[in-house]
């Protein structure tokens, strides 16, 4: 049986610590979020000369939106399908930050900086076992396809790219800071907006109108009695209930106006087994009974500008007993667990494989305002990728 290069210079902290600092010096804010157009692509180009110059055949792969992803392959003893190492090299904005996001700090065993979490430790922790095992000169039980996408925190459009590909691969592993937990689940979510009509008139005499913020307020009110009760008894194993968030109302035109337009920005998490189709249904029937209790309701659902399906393995899948099995060497607990937040695994989950997330680092960190990764789960996601690839299941 080939053992993991856990020996490997690649794995050490030194080396970790530099490549990560890098990282983290490029700005790849997401454009979504007032990021610069061509961030992620500099951090695709500096991953993939990284990984060219430790000898392997790195390449940039467009999409046809203009946001890179970097795949990577290594053969295996076997001529099977891969198992795919996937992360992505987007992060969220920078805006009130209290440390330099792109100015990388070793303080206190930590790395601090904009992405040090989430992703670029994900990404660094992953390159740096696939160059740990080519270097060895051994062959792991299967090809390993290592992927690193674009654009995962606003539209999944690296993902989306990744998943029109003709992908040999019998299972993906992605990686996002789970400090080692094995996740088998996460929810999906839906987001959406609801317009409301009202009636113009003069404020001093509001009657002759029909205020749309009034609209609103008592969609609002209808959510809080009676829908959050009604879906909080909802569950799917592993995972804590849906749930519904009131984000913006935008309404009104000025002070003395009664505002004839309103709009309501609403995010629903999902569980497996929820649908999009499903939860716009549901609104349906909260508008009627909004109606009953205020004459004025009007209420038109608009197309949802996201949905992301959410994620389910079976706990008992051999991939998941696997990464487990891994990460107990650490540690770590080997019994999956499941998480609230979303991740590639929405546009991936659709290819039909076996998928985990487990990573370096914790979620409480990510898009924080001063961000940071323990150095020593770094150096431990790096070694326990390069296990992981070890291992055959």
């Amino acid at each position: 049986m080939t053992q993991a290069p856990i020996d490997s210079p690649f794995l050490t902290r030194e080396k970790l610590i530099s490549t990560l600092s890098e990282l983290v010096r490029i700005n790849s804010v997401n454009p979504g979020f007032d990021g610069p157009a061509g961030g992620e692509a500099k951090v695709a180009e500096w991953a993939a000369r990284f990984m060219r110059e430790a000898g392997l055949d790195a390449h940039i792969a467009d999409s046809p939106e203009g946001r890179p992803n970097v795949r990577v392959r290594i053969e295996g003893r076997s001529s099977g399908p891969a198992l795919m190492l996937q992360t992505h090299i987007d992060t969220v904005s920078v805006s009130g930050m209290k440390i330099e996001p792109f100015e990388p700090r070793i303080e206190g065993g930590r790395l601090w900086g904009r992405g040090s979490t989430d992703a670029k430790g994900q990404v660094a922790s992953l390159m740096h076992a696939v160059i740990a095992w080519h270097q060895s000169g051994q062959k792991p039980p299967r090809p390993i396809e290592l992927a690193l996408c674009a654009d995962e925190e606003s539209g999944f459009l690296g993902a989306k790219a990744l998943a029109r590909t003709k992908l040999d691969v019998a299972a993906i592993v992605i990686a996002e800071p789970t400090s080692l937990r094995v996740v088998t689940t996460h929810k999906g979510l839906i987001r959406w907006n609801i317009d409301f009509e009202g009636k113009a008139a003069h404020a001093a005499r509001p009657h002759l109108g029909v205020n749309a913020i009034t609209a609103a307020a008592v969609l609002v009110d209808e959510i809080d009695r009676n829908y959050v009760p009604m879906i909080r008894d909802r569950r799917a194993p592993l995972l804590e209930p849906p749930t519904i968030n009131v984000a913006m109302i935008q309404g009104g035109v000025q002070y003395n106006l009664v505002p004839p337009a309103c709009r309501v920005f609403l995010e629903r998490r999902m569980i497996p087994g929820e649908t999009p189709e499903a939860v716009l249904r549901e609104f349906e029937d909260l508008f009627a009974a909004c109606e009953k209790k205020w004459p004025g309701f009007k209420a038109r659902q608009q197309e949802p500008n996201m949905v992301a399906p959410a994620m389910q393995t079976d706990a008992n899948h051999p991939l998941a007993r696997m990464a487990g099995k891994v990460a107990a060497q650490f540690g770590v607990p080997p019994n999956p667990i499941g998480v609230d937040y979303g991740t590639d695994a929405c546009v991936l989950g659709a290819l039909g494989l076996p998928i985990v997330i487990v990573g370096p680092g914790s979620i409480d960190q990510a898009h924080t305002s001063d961000e940071f990764i323990e150095i020593e789960q770094l150096v431990a996601g790096a070694s326990y990728f390069a296990r992981l690839i070890g291992e055959e299941w």
